[in-house]
Order: C-alpha cells, then sequence, then structure tokens
C-alpha cells in the first residue's frame, strides 16, 4: 500500500509535468489589485480568510467561490457593512481605524526626500552611518 506522501509526490510531479510541457503560458497576468480610482482608492480582487479592501459585486458574493466561503463561514466583501473597507484604500490610509487619515504629510515627505537622494541601492545605507 502507498503511503499517502507517495501518492501526493506522484500526484504533484505528475501536475508539474503536465503544466510545464502540454498547457500553453497565460495570455494576460493575473491582476489581484485593480486599476485606482478616481479618488485614488486602490481595491483587491483576490483574498483568502477577511475581504479586506475587497468591492462586493455579484460575482463575488455569489459565484461559486463565494458560495465555498459562505459554507466555511468565511465573511464576503460588504459583510458587516464597512468593517472590511469595501470601498478600497490609500497607501497612507493603511493601518488600525484610530491611525487613520494620520500620517499621510509624513509619507509624502518621505517619498519626496527619497525620490531626491535615492536613485538605487540599500535605502537602509543612511542608517548605516549614524
Amino acid at each position: 500500500m502507498a503511503s499517502l506522501n507517495q501518492v501526493l509526490t506522484v500526484v504533484s510531479g505528475t501536475r508539474k509535468l503536465l503544466l510545464q510541457y502540454f498547457l500553453l503560458p497565460r495570455m494576460f497576468p493575473v491582476e489581484e489589485m485593480e486599476k485606482p480610482a478616481a479618488d485614488g482608492k486602490r481595491s483587491l480582487r483576490i483574498w483568502d480568510a477577511a475581504p479586506y479592501y475587497v468591492k462586493p459585486t455579484f460575482w463575488r458574493r455569489w459565484g461559486p467561490g463565494a458560495l465555498v466561503s459562505r459554507l466555511l463561514r468565511i465573511p464576503l466583501p460588504g459583510d458587516e457593512g464597512d468593517k472590511y473597507r469595501p470601498q478600497g484604500y490609500r497607501l497612507a490610509d493603511v493601518g488600525p481605524d484610530r491611525m487613520l487619515g494620520k500620517g499621510a504629510d509624513i509619507v509624502r515627505e518621505t517619498v519626496g526626500e527619497l525620490r531626491k537622494t535615492r536613485t538605487g541601492g540599500c535605502p537602509f545605507v543612511r542608517l548605516k552611518a549614524e
């Protein structure tokens, strides 16, 4: 009797060979993020456990993946109102609710400083010298 390890090794090896030699490459890359909205907020298309920053669409709430998520009692986009921030995010706003809207000016200053001073290489060189 073959052990589970042997069976999984054969199955994954067979899958690898099929994908490598018999299937065509993807025509388009998988995009996990949507293009930024007019207000600069970004949304995700794919989620694992909690649907943070995922816009609720019909497919994401009632498609096959959503039905499996319902069976497993995993939250869906749009559940519990704005808890998972379905409107998207700006990079400066990522973090806990108490910090929302704070620090955007610091981020802008840091980005401007890095664009002026750093053109490549390790960004922590300045910290090593101090």
